[in-house]
C-alpha cells in the first residue's frame, strides 16, 4: 500500500470512528432490546452465572439469544463500570471492525485501491448499518454483522484459494456468530453454498476431512451450550423455537411485520437506495471481469439469497438486513474504484467528497437525532441519570412505573441494577405505587406524582418540564 492509499484508508476509518465513537454515551439506555441486553449483562455479574441470562432475577424468556455479547458487556462492566460505555462500546468497535475489515479485504484480496474505503463510505449512509440497534447502540446485530462479514469473506479465500487456516477462521467466526445471534447467524449459509457450487468447488470441500472437523469444532460447542441451557433453564429450546425460529419467521412478532417488498423498497429508500440501485449493474460489471468473476458471483449470490430469505419472513425489521450489507456495500466499492482508477487523483477524490459529503453528513445527523429523545418509557431512564449526576446524595428510592408489561421496565432496571452495584446505594422498579412513608419516589407518570403531591411529599428533584420528579413521603 503506497503512502497515498494509507492516507486514504486512515482518514476514512478515522472518520468511521469520528462518528461512531463520540458520543457514545450521551443518551440514556433506550427501552426494549439494549435494556435488555445491559441487564443480561448485569444480572451475569450479580449471579456469577455464564450460562443462564436473567431479567429482573427470573430466567430470560424474552430473549432467547446465547450470551456471547452479555459475557462482552459483563466483561466491559468489569472493567470501566456498569453504564453506557460498557453496554454500546462492543457494537461501536465492532461496526469500525467490518469497516477494517472491508479496508483490508479491498486492498490484500480484492486488490483493488480505494474498494474498501468505498466501501465504508456507502455503510455510514445506510441507515441500516449506523444507526439505532446497530452500530450506535448495545444491541447483538453490530457483532453479528461483525462475525457474518468475516466468515462469507473468509469462505470465499477459502474457496478461491485454498488454505486450511481460511476454513478454520470460517469455523471460527460462524461459531462466534451462533453465540451472538443463534439462527440469524446461519441465513448467510444458503448463498455461501451457492457460491461454492457455482465455484465447482462442491465435491473437493465435502470430501476434505478437515472440512468435516471444522463443521464438529462448531457442532460440538453448539450442541454442549443448548443442551446445558435447556437442563439449567427447562423449556428454553421451546422459548428458542417460539423467538429465534419459527415463531420468528413463520409469524409475525410484537406487530414487526411487512409486505413481501419491505426490505427492497427499505434498501431503495433514503441515501443507501442512491447507491443500492446500482448494486445489479456492479455485480454484473464484476462477474463480467475475469479479475473480478468469483468476487461478484460471491456478492450475487450473498447478497440475493441474504434479502430473499429475509423477504419471506414473517417478522420485518431494518436491522435484520445489517449482516447483508457490507458485501453488498464492497461490490460497490470494487466497482465505483474501477471506474475512478482512470482519473486523475485529484478529481477522484473531489468526485468521492461530492458524492458522500451530504449522504453521510444527512444519515450520521438524522440518526444521532433519533436516538437523543427519550421515547415514552424511557423518560424515568434519562431522570434517574440525571439524578446520579446531579443529586448523588440521593442513593435509596423507589422509581414508579405504571406499565402494561415488566419489558417496559427495561432501561429504569437497568441503572437501578447499575447504580445498586455501589453497596450504599439502593434502587428499586416497580409498576405500581406502594405507599410507604419516609421513602423517596421517583416518577414521571402524572397520576403518580398527583397521588404524592396530594399527600404533601416533598420534591426532591425535578425535571425542567415538570413531568418527572422525585418526591419523599414524610
Amino acid at each position: 500500500m503506497t503512502a497515498a492509499r494509507a492516507a486514504g484508508a486512515t482518514v476514512v476509518l478515522l472518520l468511521a470512528g469520528l462518528l461512531i465513537l463520540p458520543g457514545l454515551a450521551r443518551d440514556s439506555i433506550h427501552i426494549w432490546d439494549e435494556a435488555r441486553h445491559g441487564n443480561n449483562a448485569l444480572e451475569m455479574l450479580r449471579t456469577g452465572d455464564l450460562l443462564v441470562t436473567r431479567y429482573r432475577g427470573d430466567p430470560e424468556i424474552w430473549n432467547g439469544k446465547p450470551p456471547l455479547v452479555a459475557w462482552v458487556q459483563a466483561g466491559l462492566m468489569l472493567a470501566i463500570g456498569a453504564n453506557e460505555w460498557a453496554v454500546r462500546l462492543p457494537s461501536a468497535l465492532a461496526a469500525l471492525g467490518v469497516c477494517l475489515i472491508l479496508v483490508l479485504v479491498g486492498w490484500r484480496i480484492l486488490h483493488t485501491p480505494g474498494s474498501g474505503e468505498l466501501a465504508v463510505l456507502v455503510l455510514l449512509s445506510a441507515r441500516g448499518f449506523f444507526g439505532f440497534h446497530i452500530a450506535l447502540t448495545g444491541d447483538t446485530d453490530a457483532m453479528l454483522t461483525l462475525f457474518v462479514t468475516g466468515y462469507v469473506l473468509a469462505w470465499y479465500r477459502y474457496v478461491t484459494d485454498g488454505g486450511d487456516r481460511w476454513l478454520y477462521l470460517t469455523g471460527a467466526l460462524v461459531l462466534c456468530a451462533i453465540f451472538t445471534k443463534s439462527v440469524a447467524a446461519l441465513i448467510p449459509m444458503p448463498g455461501l453454498l451457492l457460491f461454492t457450487l457455482l465455484m465447482r468447488r462442491a465435491l473437493p470441500v465435502l470430501r476434505s476431512g478437515r472440512f468435516w472437523l471444522t463443521v464438529a469444532a462448531v457442532l460440538v460447542p453448539v450442541a454442549t451450550y443448548y443442551t446445558a441451557r435447556e437442563l439449567a433453564q427447562p423449556g428454553y429450546l421451546q422459548i428458542v423455537w417460539d423467538t429465534e425460529l419459527a415463531g420468528r419467521y413463520l409469524e409475525v412478532v410484537e406487530k414487526h411485520g411487512g409486505t413481501f417488498g419491505a426490505y427492497l423498497t427499505q434498501l431503495l429508500s433514503g441515501w443507501l437506495g442512491l447507491f443500492f440501485v446500482g448494486l445489479p449493474l456492479a455485480l454484473v460489471a464484476l462477474i463480467r471481469a475475469p479479475e473480478t468473476r468469483s468476487f461478484g458471483l460471491l456478492a450475487s449470490c450473498h447478497v440475493g439469497t441474504f434479502f430473499l430469505i429475509h423477504s419471506f419472513s414473517q417478522t420485518k425489521l431494518h436491522w435484520y438486513l445489517a449482516p447483508g450489507l457490507p458485501i453488498g456495500a464492497l461490490a460497490l466499492g470494487v466497482a465505483a474504484a474501477r471506474l475512478l482508477r482512470g482519473l486523475h487523483p485529484v478529481v477522484a477524490v473531489a468526485a468521492v467528497i461530492a458524492t458522500f459529503y451530504v449522504p453521510v453528513k444527512s444519515n450520521t445527523e438524522t440518526e444521532r437525532a433519533r436516538l437523543k429523545a427519550p421515547a415514552g418509557w424511557e423518560a424515568e431512564a434519562a431522570f434517574m441519570r440525571r439524578l446520579h449526576n446531579e443529586q448523588p446524595d440521593l442513593k435509596t428510592y423507589t422509581v414508579v412505573m405504571p406499565v402494561p408489561h415488566p419489558a417496559f421496565l427495561g432501561a429504569s432496571q437497568f441503572y437501578a441494577a447499575a447504580y445498586s452495584r455501589d453497596p450504599k446505594t439502593h434502587i428499586t422498579v416497580e409498576d405500581k405505587l406502594r405507599i410507604v412513608h419516609g421513602t423517596a419516589y421517583v416518577t414521571c407518570d402524572a397520576r403518580t406524582l398527583t397521588l404524592l403531591k396530594g399527600r404533601r411529599a416533598e420534591i426532591l428533584a425535578s425535571s425542567e418540564s415538570g413531568s418527572c420528579a422525585a418526591a419523599k413521603l414524610r
